[in-house]
């Protein structure tokens, strides 16, 4: 059964990430050891990781705040600066965790998930940016 819990990426639930999981899996044509493996990469990543998404969201949290209250620059790039090194180590996580999955692959399923990457691309390129911040680029957020 698909879990309905919000995950800690906000806006993502845990049984829409287990659906897109299993269909890409498909896709690749994943052995059942495979799976085994991905899903214990990504729990122990989700595990060492836990701590660094929520200290994201609370200054994420902290910086909406500031901007909208009016907190004066100085305060507003030096709570951007603690948002922007903690996405940095997210991604060198994720990083590391792609290339733990990466080398379970084949050369064709590595192949058929770099399609996979490209076409999602592409849909994010149609649908444009889907900014969740107080200001996009015309302004206040109604």
């Amino acid at each position: 059964m698909l879990s309905r819990r919000t995950s800690i990426r906000e806006g993502t639930s845990e049984g829409a990430k287990k659906h897109h999981l299993e269909k890409l899996a498909k896709e690749l044509g994943l052995s059942e050891q495979q799976k085994t493996q991905i899903k214990e990469i990504f729990k122990t990543s989700r595990s060492q990781n836990r701590q660094l998404f929520v200290d994201l969201k609370a200054e994420k949290r902290q910086l909406r705040t500031l901007i909208f209250n009016g907190g004066d620059e100085a305060a507003i790039r030096a709570e951007s600066a603690k948002v922007a090194a903690l996405q940095a180590d997210l991604a060198v996580a994720r990083g590391r965790c792609a290339q733990q999955v990466r080398a379970l692959l084949t050369s064709d399923q590595i192949a058929k998930l770099k399609a996979h990457l490209q076409e999602g691309e592409r849909r994010w390129d149609k649908k444009g940016s889907h900014s969740h911040d107080f200001m996009d680029e015309s302004g206040p957020m109604e």
